[in-house]
């Protein structure tokens, strides 16, 4: 008989553990219970107070149901480590196949599936976690499987790669934390999410140190831009934020004021301005008009009046002239703003193929 590399390298685990290994009696009853459950759309978790999910990418939405399940349980567990080292935890999960699978701590029968299973063993055993699973029926899941389908989309919509990259590459620049993301949309290595994410370092951008990181960058909800422009001046730190062109906002002003660099102005590029990882397809509604600013800003004072030290100035010429109404004429060709330093010009980002 012939074994495979993976028997091999289990036997070899065996070998090795075996003279150092003990089993307790009793773990005694859970510290924690979570509730977990995956669909073909996305996953989710209900533990007391505190929710985490999200989509699938394009990729694991094309996995059978079984690993899916499987890889939920992962997703939770790093979700919420800091809630759950050191404990013992019992998982309860609708899919009994997922239950056998962690267990018998694998199966011989899915490799995919086995390894994944290994995978929340060892992850487990390095967070010193105990792990038993019971079968919850689907009927009295009710929490956890309401978590993918209140997934929400205004959340997930991400700058397109492409024209990422370029902007970087414009401004020269290289953040260090990617503020306001997700597990699918992060184009930073290090991120941090707005819901407990099994790969973020940390949740909640309101909460944390932004001084702990050279430059941020963040591309928020619409309706937090007056919040993160808040947190940029009381921390006075400095990063790229990524803004609709909407200079009737109340927050623009102080958006000005707060540059370092002159912004990039990106026109809308057909579809391909917006990208919804879980959803290519997908279109963002406001594709056809929406202009996007990229601006280079800091909360530090010294450092937006080195860059309006260079503003040109505004002159008019003498004499009394009629007064006529400039509403029509707010931001016409989208190339420039005003703020009581100077005159601010936009660079215009042409379309990446």
């Amino acid at each position: 008989m012939r074994l495979s590399p993976s028997a091999i390298e289990d036997l070899y685990w065996w070998i090795a553990s075996l003279p150092t290994a003990y089993n307790e009696v009793s773990h005694g009853s859970p510290d924690i219970v979570i509730n977990t459950d995956a669909s073909l759309s996305g996953w989710g978790d209900v533990l007391n107070d505190l929710t985490c999910g999200g989509h699938w990418s394009l990729v694991e939405q094309t996995f059978h149901i079984n690993y899916l399940e499987l890889l939920a349980v992962l997703y939770v567990l790093q979700s919420f480590q800091g809630h759950l080292e050191h404990k013992h935890v019992r998982a309860l999960i609708d899919n009994t196949t997922a239950v056998a699978f962690i267990t018998h701590i694998g199966t011989s029968h899915a490799g995919l599936c086995n390894r994944t299973t290994k995978t929340i063993w060892g992850w487990c055993i390095a967070k010193h976690i105990w792990i038993l699973t019971a079968h919850i029926p689907s009927v009295e899941n009710v929490g956890a499987d309401k978590e993918p389908s209140k997934l929400r989309d205004e959340t997930e919509w991400m700058l397109n790669r492409p024209i990422f990259n370029r902007v970087l590459e414009i401004l020269n620049l290289t953040p260090d934390i990617y503020l306001f993301a997700s597990r699918l949309n992060h184009q930073a290595e290090r991120y941090v999410s707005y819901q407990p994410d099994p790969q973020a370092v940390a949740v909640d951008a309101f909460l944390i140190n932004w001084k702990d990181y050279d430059v941020f960058y963040a591309f928020p909800p619409f309706s937090l831009i007056t919040q993160v422009l808040q947190k940029i001046q009381s921390q006075q730190v400095t990063g790229l934020l990524i803004v609709p062109d909407w200079p009737t906002q109340i927050w623009y002003p102080k958006l000005m004021r707060m540059l370092i660099n002159y912004s990039l102005l990106i026109p809308p590029q057909d579809l391909k301005l917006l990208y919804l990882p879980y959803n290519p397809a997908k279109i963002h509604q406001l594709h056809k008009t929406m202009w996007l600013l990229a601006c280079y800003l800091s909360g530090d004072v010294s450092k937006t009046k080195v860059f309006q030290s260079q503003f040109p100035s505004i002159s008019t010429s003498h004499g009394e002239h009629l007064r006529k109404s400039s509403i029509a004429l707010t931001s016409v060709n989208g190339r420039f703003s005003v703020i009581p330093e100077g005159l601010i010009q936009f660079h215009i980002l042409s379309k990446v193929p």
